[in-house]
């Protein structure tokens, strides 16, 4: 039986049918009107809540709660809505100097206003700031689930429990909802018949369904590869450049002379002039047996654009990888081991046995994308309020992308459609699309190119197990500059000269329109100067991700070419010097070396930046160096820094009192190589080694006449070589970390250590000095063990000549260490030890 409702003005004209004759009065206002209206209407209320009783029993008709108590049946709920995620920074307290741990569960909101009702989070892992370090990151999630409790970035500023040492909270990031959103009523209704499907366990439907019901899974795809026929044909032909056979291309089979079976390319390939032949996976267009083929089987010619191309196969295509499917999933990420692990579980689950599931996640078809819009004339917006709205254009068109599902191709129509709904658009003029697919190592695999205006496409194709990624999206409702600055060394530079390579500069710039690119070559040739050596090209792209081989400047088609500067030099400086980084006990030694980079680069992109004859400021170049993440403070020495010519020959140039560097006129300044400019954190020992030491000893009495004054000099040798040894150097005060080597004070020090040794060498060991002597008495042996003993302690020590060697080079005076470097004294084998004793 169907249920069928009845309307009011239904049930009103029935009641009238049915009225006695007696009663003719029905006129609006009639008493038998206004009970017969008011009969109808309260039987009319009934059926339609009657109707609504009816629907919400059913699958297909019913809608929100009545839906969830209808699957509530199958123990089916509706999927909720993912959290919003992000990171927050905790700030440490001045004063506290210890490690602050920030627990997990920290609750932290924005603050609560009329226009915007506070919002709560809470950290989901634990923090901590280190005792070296200022700040900590954390993971925090919404405490309400939903698309709505996403946050603006610099929000998060509120904890209503303090952690103790902790000074601020703050996202310097929005904070999105990236997951999934609430399960739909159609989505719902899906997945409550495929359950009755899945009940029985063991199929595709049981393992779907099984994976979605689980949080953070938006979509699952599953490809069972067993049951069309695959394999590898060759492709070759004649080819004068690069030509594409793109995925899916149509590939046909001649059986007979009457019958063809149809096949397609599941990759893309290449050829070229040096790969003539490829490869390619193809796959059948029927299932079963009948897709198979025989190796050495008949093909038609294959033609992509105006080529034409032979397919063979030296082997058979066939059926296989039998029992094997392939599980496609996105919304998880695959790094996050635990939840891989969770995923895997339920489909062991629910799998059926003897199946190997390969489980993937989707591949991302990143998309690239420079789109055209035309404002509404009436439109009179100042350029924030146009950045606004392109802004606002940029992230319809990114949440579009986002929405797209694995499989689902991607329609021009729709996408220009919410592109137009955006207030204050009028048109899509043009835009340019690029995917691209990279596999895990980030190596791009693909790449497709297209522009509306030159090349129509209505819709993007995509594999089952891929989806469309938003990468980089830009939108203009303007012609967007794109400043050129140029460096150029010439010879024989003058203010004449320069003023006629800047004019042709701005006249070749002049003429420049939109798309239009720069072409190094071409500005040689419209400067018309033979003295020039080098150009370097430097823009400022709009769009990021545009690549530069520093020949050509790409311009997109809402870009137009601009010179901005022009920097003309004759001689090149090279800066050299060493900068001390400290950065926080934990950092690895890749780390290390990735922060030793970036401060490179933004040192490097400080002095790029520098006008001509404009100085260098030290202390501007140093705090660019903190800009670097991890950079807590750095040490410097101005003494360490020092000007090159293009010889290598130093320049006095340096300012101590300014702490600058000197540029003059048709100069420009480089940083110096990695040995040259040394930034680092750890400390580099310089070895300081001994080469000559001429020690020379002046008695200060003459050698008593019982004494051999031959045999004295050289018990003082002996003595005296058995003290100069690496123990003695040793003994010597330890120099601090960038201590310059004071050339004289080592000579004070090594005389007083060796003086010093001399004068309180033992009896024993003075006695090893003296030579054993058969025929010398006695008493005269002990005569000169006592003369050696005060002319080793009374004699005047001076050193004559003192050679050290560091860095490859030869020093007798002051060695100059950098901030970055600590010297070891260390004494050269073989030296030379020269040892003069004079006579009285």
């Amino acid at each position: 039986m169907v249920f069928e409702k009845k309307g009011f003005a239904q049930l009103f004209e029935a009641m009238q049918s049915r009225t006695p004759p007696t009663l003719t009065d029905f006129q609006e206002g009639s008493v038998v009107r206004t009970l017969y209206e008011s009969f109808a209407w309260e039987l009319a209320v009934l059926y339609e809540q009657m109707q609504r009783v009816y629907v919400s029993g059913f699958v297909d008709t019913a809608e929100a709660i009545d839906l969830d108590k209808v699957v509530a049946i199958l123990g089916i709920k509706r999927g909720e809505p993912d959290y919003a995620t992000g990171n927050v920074t905790f700030t440490r307290d001045i004063g506290i100097d210890e490690d602050i741990f920030i627990p997990k569960g920290t609750l932290v909101t924005t603050e609560d206003t009329q226009d915007s009702p506070k919002k709560a989070y809470e950290t989901i892992e634990e923090g901590k700031i280190a005792k070296d370090q200022t700040t900590a990151q954390v993971r925090v999630q919404a405490l309400r689930r939903g698309k709505t409790e996403e946050t603006e970035a610099e929000t998060i500023v509120v904890m209503p429990q303090p952690v103790v040492g902790v000074k601020s909270v703050n996202n310097e990031e929005t904070l999105r909802f990236t997951g999934k959103l609430q399960e739909s009523d159609e989505q719902l209704r899906q997945r409550a018949k495929q359950a009755l499907l899945a009940t029985s366990g063991g199929n595709t439907t049981s393992i779907r369904n099984a994976l979605l019901s689980l949080p953070g899974v938006r979509e699952v795809q599953v490809r069972e590869n067993f049951h069309f026929p695959r394999g590898k044909v060759t492709v070759s032909g004649s080819v004068s450049e690069e030509l594409k056979v793109p995925k899916g291309t149509p590939m046909t089979l001649q059986v007979s002379e009457t019958q063809t079976r149809d096949y397609h390319t599941t990759q893309e390939v290449m050829l070229s002039g040096q790969n003539p032949a490829v490869d390619v996976e193809i796959e059948a267009g029927i299932p079963g047996a009948d897709g198979e083929v025989e190796a050495g089987a008949t093909w038609k010619e294959l033609k992509v654009g105006s080529n034409t191309l032979t397919v063979t196969n030296d082997k058979a295509i066939s059926q296989r990888d039998f029992g094997i499917i392939e599980i496609f999933v996105d919304g998880i990420d695959f790094t996050d081991l635990e939840k891989v692990s969770q995923l895997k579980q339920e489909i062991d689950r629910v799998k059926a046995a003897g199946i190997y599931p390969l489980l993937k996640p989707a591949t991302a078809i990143n998309v690239d994308g420079v789109f055209q819009i035309e404002l509404q004339p009436e439109l009179k917006l100042s350029p924030e309020e146009r950045l606004q709205l392109e802004e606002k254009v940029q992230q319809t068109i990114i949440s579009y992308l986002k929405e797209q599902k694995m499989g689902q191709p991607l329609l021009i129509s729709q996408l220009t459609r919410k592109i137009l709904g955006c207030n204050g658009v009028n048109d899509l003029v043009d835009f340019t699309l690029t995917t691209s697919i990279r596999n895990s190592a980030g190596i791009e695999e693909s790449r497709q190119h297209y522009q509306s205006s030159k090349t129509p496409v209505k819709r993007h194709e995509v594999d089952i197990l891929e989806k469309f990624t938003p990468h980089l999206v830009r939108v203009a409702s303007e012609i967007k500059p794109l400043p050129v600055a140029l460096q150029i060394k010439a010879e024989a530079l003058d203010d004449q000269k320069q003023q006629a390579i800047e004019q042709a500069l701005q006249q070749y710039f002049a003429d420049f329109k939109p798309s239009q690119k720069v072409v190094k070559s071409d500005i040689q040739t419209s400067i018309k100067n033979d003295n020039i050596e080098e150009i370097t090209l430097i823009p400022s792209f709009w769009q990021p991700g545009i690549t530069f081989d520093g020949e050509t400047v790409n311009v997109t088609f809402v870009e137009q070419a601009q010179l901005s500067s022009v920097f003309l030099y004759e001689r090149l400086l090279t800066i050299t010097g060493a900068l001390k980084l400290i950065l926080p006990v934990k950092v690895t030694q890749q780390e290390k070396q990735q922060i030793y980079q970036q401060v490179r680069e933004q040192v490097s992109a400080y002095l790029d930046q520098l006008q001509p004859e404009e100085n260098i400021q030290l202390e501007q170049l140093l705090d660019k160096a903190k800009t670097v993440d991890s950079v807590l403070d750095l040490n410097w020495k101005l003494e360490d820094f020092r000007v090159l010519d293009e010889d290598n020959n130093a320049e006095d140039r340096i300012d101590p009192d300014q702490k600058q560097i000197q540029v003059r006129k048709f100069e420009k300044t480089q940083l110096g190589d990695a040995d040259k400019f040394i930034i680092t954190s750890d400390i580099q020992v310089v070895e300081v080694a001994i080469a000559t030491l001429n020690l020379r000893l002046t008695p200060a009495v003459a050698v008593p006449e019982t004494v051999d004054p031959a045999q004295l000099k050289s018990a003082m040798e002996a003595a005296i070589r058995s003290i100069v040894t690496p123990s003695l150097l040793r003994q010597l005060p330890k120099l601090a970390v960038g201590e310059n080597l004071d050339y004289d004070q080592l000579q004070t020090l090594l005389l007083i250590q060796i003086r010093t040794k001399a004068g309180n060498l033992t009896q024993e060991t003075l006695q090893g000095f003296i030579p054993a002597d058969s025929q010398a008495s006695q008493q005269n042996q002990e005569k000169l063990m006592e003369a050696l003993r005060s002319f080793l302690r009374d004699s005047n020590y001076r050193i004559d000549q003192l050679e050290l060697t560091a860095k490859a080079s030869s020093y007798q005076q002051d060695i100059p260490i950098a901030i970055v470097e600590r010297a070891e004294i260390e004494l050269q084998v073989p030296s030379t030890l020269e040892i003069v004793i004079e006579d009285k």
